[in-house]
């Protein structure tokens, strides 16, 4: 078997799906694999290794494991699902982590992304790479069983907008131009429940049943969204530009717990959402909106065609054998390149180097943080990531 040494850097919902994926490759006696945060890896991981496969790399260390490793003739694998090259205002990245972002592109032999557009344009940045698409498998154990489309009160339609914490903008631009119109004609028979994500709706609550929900572990999430059979999801984003190259995960997160959706008719939506076969594809205007959301509301029968032809979409699309043949066919070399055998290298100086990337990273975004948001939201944002952090050590440990 190829021995394939993955590399990652925070450990997220993202990396917790990327590692899982690659794991299936041991069961099925195509890789071994050992899964490691960057600053735990050693020597002896990379002589270990053929295949070095890195998460969303952007820190110095992790770039300087990678030169390394490539003077070892191991092949180099990046995988990204964000495009950091170009990426929003808020998403600042420290020059050293640009310049290591860079490095770790050229370095790699390829570029697989879960959406083609991105692994292309990623390629094209640093000369032309080999890519691939990288898709999320789901499991049967995953999707939830054939059930109505809600098991409680049914005058009350009850619909769900599961995303991180900074999705707020997409539903504040998008969605709550909508809602008064929706308050008018469906006050005490439509719910929202929202996931991980807290829009102020104080001003309509009147009207609206409006419920939040934490930001919840990857299997937890996953539990709470079968458990609940929700009537349908909505998934409003916006056209172009860094959004384009994003993945598809509320599709799948949607469609794994049977629940029908509403999506932004733009990239990357369109790469898997079939209009009103799967779901529900809609621009993003107020009156297309109104009336996609109508249409869900009033529609029970809609709502489960689409629901059923979602969760089939997934389970023939996106199971562990359809993801990883796709996977191998365009990426061999996980199955079959071997390096050759090396002394162990010293990285010692590569570790004493990092300390000082680490403190230099460290004042950069606190300098950042306070300049634009001050101190009080600084020291909230420092907290909110201990405490993301704090949630991820538990599924981290079962790797």
């Amino acid at each position: 078997m190829t021995n394939l040494l993955i590399i990652y850097e925070e450990f997220n919902p993202t990396e917790e799906i990327v590692i899982g994926t690659l794991k299936e490759t041991q069961k099925r006696s195509i890789c071994d694999v050992r899964a490691l945060k960057y600053s735990s890896i050693t020597a002896a991981d990379l002589c270990w290794s053929d295949v070095v496969f890195v998460i969303r790399g952007h820190m110095w260390l992790t770039a300087k494991l990678l030169k390394q490793a490539k003077r070892m003739n191991r092949y180099c694998i990046a995988y990204w699902d964000d495009d950091y090259t170009d990426p929003l205002p808020g998403l600042v990245l420290s020059p050293p982590r640009k310049a290591a972002l860079r490095e770790i592109l050229s370095l790699s032999d390829a570029i697989v992304c879960p959406n083609p557009m991105l692994a292309e344009k990623l390629s094209n940045t640093v000369g032309r790479k080999q890519t691939a698409v990288f898709d999320t498998i789901v499991k049967p154990s995953e999707i939830t069983v054939d059930e109505p489309s809600s098991t409680l009160d049914p005058t009350v339609v009850r619909m769900v907008y599961a995303a991180g914490i900074g999705h707020t903008m997409f539903f504040d631009a998008i969605i709550r131009p909508v809602l008064p119109a929706l308050c008018a004609r469906y006050r005490g028979k439509l719910s929202i429940t929202f996931v991980g994500v807290h829009p102020d709706l104080s001003d309509m609550q009147d009207d609206l049943s409006i419920s939040y929900v934490d930001h919840l572990p990857l299997e937890s999430f996953r539990s709470y969204m079968r458990q609940q059979r929700f009537d349908f999801g909505i998934a409003p984003l916006m056209e172009g530009g860094f959004f384009q190259y994003k993945y598809f995960n509320k599709f799948l997160e949607y469609a794994s717990a049977g629940i029908p959706g509403i999506y932004s008719n733009c990239l990357p939506y369109t790469l898997v959402v079939d209009h009103e076969i799967n779901g529900l594809l809609c621009d993003n205007t107020p009156e297309s909106w109104l009336s996609s959301i109508t249409a869900m509301i009033e529609n029970r029968a809609l709502r489960e065609r689409l629901g059923a032809c979602a969760t089939d979409t997934i389970r023939q699309r996106f199971s562990t054998a359809g993801v990883l043949d796709r996977l191998i066919a365009a990426m061999p070399a996980l199955r079959d390149y071997v390096a050759p055998k090396c002394k162990e290298p010293s990285i010692l100086w590569l570790k004493i180097g990092n300390v000082f990337f680490l403190l230099r990273d460290i004042t950069f975004y606190t300098m950042q943080h306070i300049k634009q948001d001050g101190i009080i939201d600084t020291i909230k944002s420092i907290a909110f990531h201990l405490k993301m952090r704090g949630q991820s050590r538990e599924s981290e440990t079962k790797i």
